[in-house]
């Protein structure tokens, strides 16, 4: 993210990378995730087909204010074998697809939705993402080091600032491995030329790439594979 460059679409994000600049839009997303991008349901839909409280009654006292760690413990200690699944996705979509952290409450319509499984699986999860992802990419770290600073000069020892980064993050990982070559060859290992691309890597074993390896990396002139590589 200190790579990250100022665009003027809202919708993509633009990086420094190997002195040049590079893009990741939507296009790009689909490519390395292959999730529904398309519009989403009208409410009418919804509440037709994605408005069951049944899990809410059954395991959570009818309360829909859940925390995403609530839900894990009930995932853990359910004995019904189809609700595992269903509470399974719903773990799914909040810690994996969105990286939510425990104390995070869950929206009652994930929970809702999953009891029906045909409707839950056709809904667009990829346009929320990928909304959540921009949102993500193109908050201002300026802020972000501006507090550091002032934590410092009150005398708060402050090694590093940290955020936390929601949406589906890892298709930035994937798409880097995809497009940086050297990082493609170094961190990971393609598989195969399947789509959605993410499913052809595998991140190689006792490599770590840390903040040092991105900024050597970062900075020098590297290549790039061109047909996910667009030249702003």
């Amino acid at each position: 993210m200190l790579h990250k460059i100022k665009s003027d679409k809202p919708d993509e994000v633009h990086f420094y990378v190997g002195r040049k600049r590079c893009r990741f839009g939507r296009v790009e997303f689909d490519l390395v995730t292959g999730l529904n991008l398309l519009p989403g349901p009208i409410e009418k839909d919804i509440k037709e087909k994605g408005s069951s409280d049944r899990l809410i009654m059954e395991y959570f006292n009818g309360n829909p204010s859940i925390s995403f760690g609530q839900m894990r413990r009930v995932f853990e200690s359910c004995i019904e074998v189809d609700d595992v699944y269903k509470l399974g996705m719903a773990l799914f979509v909040m810690g994996v697809l969105t990286g939510k952290e425990e104390k995070i409450v869950v929206p009652p319509f994930v929970i809702r939705m999953v009891d029906n499984l045909p409707f839950f699986y056709e809904y667009p999860w990829g346009k929320i993402l990928y909304t959540k992802l921009m949102e993500t990419c193109n908050k201002d770290y300026v802020d972000v080091k501006n507090k550091m600073l002032k934590k410092i000069k009150k005398g708060v020892t402050q090694k590093e600032s940290k955020y936390s980064s929601y949406g589906y993050t890892a298709a930035l990982q994937y798409w880097a491995y995809e497009v940086i070559v050297e990082l493609g060859n170094e961190y990971a290992v393609k598989k195969s030329h399947r789509f959605p691309r993410m499913v052809s890597w595998e991140s190689k074993p006792k490599t770590t790439l840390g903040k040092d390896e991105v900024i050597r990396l970062f900075a020098r002139n590297v290549s790039f594979l061109h047909f996910m590589f667009n030249s702003c």
